[in-house]
């Protein structure tokens, strides 16, 4: 059973369902999508073969303080993999009628939006493997250069995202 707080929230809430959530009901949403999971893992490649590495150095290893260690910094290793892919599976991208919106968090909602009265651009870079998937990394920018707003990885359909984006914000001047 999923208890609910006096407004009628849930505690826990599945990713699919972060959007409506957090955004009012009032406001119609155009696009929202989660990040590429398969993505985000390739980008992993460095971490997944030092764990590996370390796997193997603790399965060889004779000595107690060699396995001791090993183990110790595999368990960090996993535990810092779990913790970011659980904060990536509960991110979602999303176009309202007015705005941007990235939110993220497992534990912590964080909630993070900008106006498209506040959009100057929009800019995609792709990998080789985002291309192979079929992702981007999408930024947003605003007038303002200290912007908080931070790019959003492994978007998946990434034109589509973009042009709803730039759709809203009319032509360049």
């Amino acid at each position: 059973m999923i208890r609910r707080d006096g407004d009628g929230r849930r505690w826990v809430v599945r990713p699919g369902d972060l959007a409506r959530q957090a955004i009012p009901v009032e406001e119609e949403i155009l696009y929202d999508c989660a990040p590429n999971m398969t993505s985000w893992v390739w980008e992993q490649w460095l971490q997944l073969i030092v764990m590996g590495a370390l796997v193997t150095m603790v399965a060889l290893a004779h000595t107690k303080p060699v396995t001791v260690v090993g183990g110790a910094g595999l368990v960090l290793l996993i535990g810092d993999l779990v913790a970011r892919g659980l904060r990536k599976l509960y991110t979602r991208y999303v176009v309202t009628e007015h705005r941007v919106v990235r939110i993220s968090g497992p534990v912590r909602l964080d909630f993070e939006w900008i106006g498209f009265n506040k959009v100057t651009e929009v800019s995609v870079t792709q990998s080789v493997f985002n291309r192979i998937l079929g992702t981007a990394s999408v930024t947003v920018h605003s007038a303002r250069d200290e912007s908080a707003f931070r790019t959003m990885s492994e978007v998946p359909s990434p034109v589509e995202f973009t042009s709803l984006i730039v759709t809203r914000i009319g032509p360049p001047d």
